[in-house]
């Protein structure tokens, strides 16, 4: 009997635990609360936002290579006298240093400063590529948080005005102020959230796309003084 009992009580508690909703729907509530239009305006701001980060990252991992190997291939051409040999040696690297290096050579017949100059305006051509899609990852992260505030001031006009249209006989109502500042502020939360987010996003790109420009100049100054190494030598 009290075995009985004791699993009846048992069966009776689990039936009572409120159920506990899910993460999905807990933010799908929240983004219905905050008022779809201006909830959805954030969104498109993460998400183009994101579409811009990852082509970026793509972009530049492609363009990315093995200097190392570039240099010490160079290297070994160049001591073997074979100056002609350095372009086909390049064709078989990938990234944008060997397409550098093969361009900037037709211009060594009229001298090293002409190779130099040819291989700095490709390296800051590079560079405005790399960087070209940023400003609108910076507008994003500007937009996002007016966006959400624009929508926090709708929805307090909106609280205020459902205060206004209360009977008088009923005086001030707390929960509904409370409830309608609450909905209101969901916005501007979700629109500095995403400004959050975007903004990791442009640090880490810019960090990138510095150290990836930084080892290309590197690499393209090692390059020439291959190459004037090897003119020395006559």
């Amino acid at each position: 009997m009290f075995l009985l009992f004791l699993l009846n009580n048992m069966i009776y508690a689990q039936n009572t635990v409120p159920p506990v909703s899910s993460f999905h729907s807990q933010i799908k509530e929240k983004f219905f609360e905050g008022g779809w239009q201006f909830m959805t305006l954030t969104l498109i701001c993460l998400v183009l936002g994101l579409m811009i980060f990852l082509k970026k990252l793509i972009h530049l991992h492609q363009m990315n290579g093995d200097h190392t190997k570039i240099l010490k291939k160079t290297e070994e051409i160049l001591s073997d006298r074979n100056l002609s040999g350095i372009p086909k040696s390049l064709e078989e690297h990938k990234g944008i240093a060997a397409s550098i290096f093969i361009k900037s050579l037709d211009a060594l017949p009229r001298g090293f400063n002409k190779v130099q100059e040819n291989i700095e305006s490709h390296i800051s051509v590079q560079r405005g590529r790399l960087e070209d899609g940023l400003p609108w990852l910076t507008l994003f992260i500007s937009l996002a948080p007016m966006l959400g505030f624009m929508g926090t001031v709708l929805g307090m006009i909106q609280a205020f005005n459902a205060i206004a249209l209360l009977d008088a006989s009923q005086g001030m109502n707390a929960g509904v102020v409370a409830s309608g500042i609450k909905v209101a502020l969901i916005t501007t939360v979700s629109g500095l959230i995403i400004a959050v987010v975007l903004q990791l996003f442009f640090n880490y790109l810019k960090h990138k796309i510095e150290i990836f420009i930084n080892d290309l100049e590197d690499t393209s100054s090692y390059f020439l003084d291959l190459l004037i190494l090897y003119k020395m030598r006559g």
